[in-house]
C-alpha cells in the first residue's frame, strides 16, 4: 500500500499514528478516572471532562483512520487520504474529514463552556446536572450544523487534474486512490471555513475573559489556598490547550504543505497534552476529598473528647454541691452516701459514652 508514498509522506503517518495512539490511550484512560475515581460531589464537572475525552477519542480514531495532506492551490482545496479510510472512497473520506473538524471544534467549544463553567460556580453555589448537559448539547448543535451542511457537498475524486494544480510538486500524485478536489465557494465548505476560524474569535473572548474573571474573583472572595491552586491549575491548563485547537481546525485552510505537516501534528499531540495535567487535577481532588474526610472525623472525635470534659466537670461539680450540702446537714453518712451518688453519676456516663460510641471499646 505505502510503495508510492514519499519519504515525508511516511515519516508525517508515523509521526501522526504515534501521537493519535498516544493520545487515544491517554484519553482512554482520562475517561476511566473521571468515570471510576472521581468524587461524586464533582459530577457536574465530570461530564465536561468526559465530553472533552469522548470527543477527542473520536477524534483519534477519525484522523488514523484517514491521516488527510491538505493542499491549496487558488480557491480549490486538495485533500490527499493517506490512511486505511482511502479504500473506503470518496465519500467517505470526506465525511470522515468533516467529521475529524467537528470533533476538533466540539472539543474547542468544551474547554470554553468548561472555563465558562468555572467562573460561574465562583459566584453561584451550585449548578444542576441538568444544566451542565444541556451547556454541552446546546454547544454541541454548531459543529452538527457543520456535519448536516456538508452532506451535499461537490467534491470529486481526480489525480491527474491534482497532479495539474499542484503543478507536479508532489511525487506519484496519480497513485493515490483518493485525492479529493473541492471548490471553496460552495456554500457547505465556506460554513465550514466560518466555523474553524471567524468562530475561533468569540470562542477565545469568552475563554479569556472567563480567565480574567475568575482570577478576580479570586482575589476578591475568601477562599481556601488549596482552592485557589485547583482552580488556578485547572485555568492554566484550559489555556494552554486553547492554542493547540485552533491549530488543529487550521487543517481546512488549504495551508502549506509544509506548514499542515506542522499543525497535522499538533492534532493529535494536542490529545495528549491536556490529559497529563488532568490526571494530576483528579488526584489532587480525590486527595482533598480524603483530607476533608479526614478534617471531619478529626472534628468529630474533639467534639466527642469536649463532651466527655463537660460531662466530667458536672459530675465533679453536682459531687462537691451534695458534699457541701451534707456536710453543712451534720450529717453522719456524709462520705458514703456521697460515694454512693459519685458512683451512680460515674456509672450512668459511662454508659452513655458506651451508646454513643458502639465501636469503641471501653475500659470498665
Amino acid at each position: 500500500m505505502i510503495a508510492y508514498y514519499s519519504p515525508s509522506d511516511k515519516i508525517f503517518l508515523a509521526i501522526v499514528w504515534g501521537l493519535s495512539v498516544c493520545g487515544f490511550m491517554m484519553n482512554l484512560f482520562l475517561l476511566f478516572i473521571i468515570v471510576f475515581k472521581s468524587p461524586a460531589n464533582l459530577s457536574p464537572y465530570r461530564i465536561f471532562l468526559a465530553n472533552t475525552a469522548i470527543t477527542q477519542l473520536f477524534a483519534d480514531v477519525v484522523y488514523i483512520s484517514i491521516s488527510p495532506r491538505v493542499l491549496g492551490e487558488g480557491l480549490n482545496i486538495i485533500v490527499i487520504y493517506l490512511g486505511p479510510g482511502q479504500f473506503l472512497g470518496k465519500d467517505v473520506c470526506r465525511m470522515l474529514y468533516t467529521a475529524m473538524l467537528h470533533f476538533s471544534l466540539n472539543s474547542l467549544l468544551s474547554w470554553m463552556i468548561s472555563m465558562a463553567y468555572r467562573c460561574i460556580v465562583l459566584v453561584v453555589t451550585e449548578i444542576r446536572t441538568r444544566t451542565v448537559v444541556l451547556m454541552c448539547l446546546t454547544a454541541y448543535t454548531i459543529p452538527l450544523s457543520m456535519m448536516v451542511t456538508s452532506v451535499n457537498l461537490h467534491a470529486y475524486n481526480n489525480a491527474t487534474e491534482a497532479d495539474i494544480l499542484t503543478h507536479q510538486t508532489i511525487p506519484n500524485m496519480k497513485k493515490y486512490p483518493v485525492v479529493v478536489i473541492a471548490n471553496v465557494l460552495q456554500p457547505g465548505l465556506l460554513y465550514a471555513i466560518l466555523c474553524c476560524s471567524v468562530l475561533m474569535v468569540p470562542i477565545y473572548v469568552i475563554m479569556f475573559g472567563c480567565r480574567w474573571k475568575i482570577h478576580s474573583l479570586l482575589k476578591r472572595e475568601t477562599y481556601s489556598e488549596q482552592t485557589k491552586r485547583h482552580v488556578k491549575q485547572l485555568v492554566k491548563l484550559i489555556s494552554s490547550s486553547s492554542p493547540l485547537g485552533y491549530l488543529e481546525n487550521d487543517q481546512i485552510a488549504g495551508a502549506d504543505t509544509s506548514i499542515h505537516c506542522a499543525t497535522a501534528c499538533v492534532f493529535p499531540s494536542s490529545h495528549c497534552i491536556p490529559s497529563c495535567p488532568v490526571w494530576s487535577y483528579r488526584s489532587s481532588d480525590i486527595q482533598l476529598q480524603r483530607r476533608a474526610m479526614f478534617m471531619h472525623w478529626s472534628a468529630a472525635r474533639s467534639v466527642d473528647h469536649n463532651v466527655l470534659r463537660l460531662s466530667v466537670s458536672n459530675v465533679c461539680q453536682a459531687t462537691t454541691s451534695k458534699m457541701e450540702k451534707e456536710a453543712s446537714a451534720d450529717n453522719p453518712d456524709t462520705s458514703k452516701s456521697v460515694f454512693d451518688y459519685n458512683y451512680k453519676l460515674t456509672q450512668s456516663l459511662r454508659m452513655q459514652i458506651r451508646l454513643s460510641n458502639p465501636d469503641r471499646n471501653f475500659v470498665t
